[in-house]
């Protein structure tokens, strides 16, 4: 047997259930070497299920990408249901890129139905104006030239003043 062929052989053993005395007896190698056989295998096995992994999140992404061009000028042009996709494929890619970090805790605004909608906007037009860099458009009201549309002071503002709204409050004001 050639070396691929032990390590196969002896990962298969190992798999199975033998030790590592019974593997080497039983391809007539040293303990030693039979030790080295099943670890070389684990290491080929695991990175096969590590290529196998990449390959699924490449086809992932790639669909993702797609998803995304579809709704990105949509979103662009103002439609709130487009805006959300492309938000929510955005968090999607970046948690399985590994840059998703979670926000640091702030106070909580549940916005609805004209706040939900004046917030939403504000987004946009952050959005359109990276997308078409230098090109100055006018500041929709409450917004400030370098800074954050949705920081805190805003959303307090939209949500009606500085208090936090709970789900279950949020719930019964609707």
């Amino acid at each position: 047997m050639n070396h691929k062929e032990l390590e196969q052989e002896a990962l298969k053993l190992r798999l199975r259930g033998f030790d590592i005395f019974a593997i080497a007896a039983r391809l007539q190698v040293s303990e030693r070497r039979a030790r080295q056989l099943v670890e070389r295998g684990y290491d080929r096995l695991r990175q096969l299920e590590w290529q196998e992994l990449e390959r699924w999140r490449t086809l992932q992404l790639s669909r993702l990408e797609t998803l995304l061009s579809t709704q990105f000028d949509l979103a662009l042009d103002g439609d709130p249901d487009a805006f959300r996709r492309v938000m929510e494929i955005i968090q999607t890619e970046n948690r399985m890129l590994g840059i998703h970090q979670p926000a640091e805790p702030q106070l909580a605004f549940f916005l609805s139905g004209p706040a939900l909608d004046l917030a939403i906007e504000r987004e946009l037009q952050r959005l359109q104006e990276a997308r078409h860099g230098s090109q100055n458009f006018p500041a929709l009201p409450g917004s400030t030239e370098g800074s954050q549309i949705l920081d805190q002071p805003a959303l307090a503002e939209l949500a009606g003043g500085p208090e936090t709204i709970d789900a279950g409050q949020a719930a019964t004001d609707e």
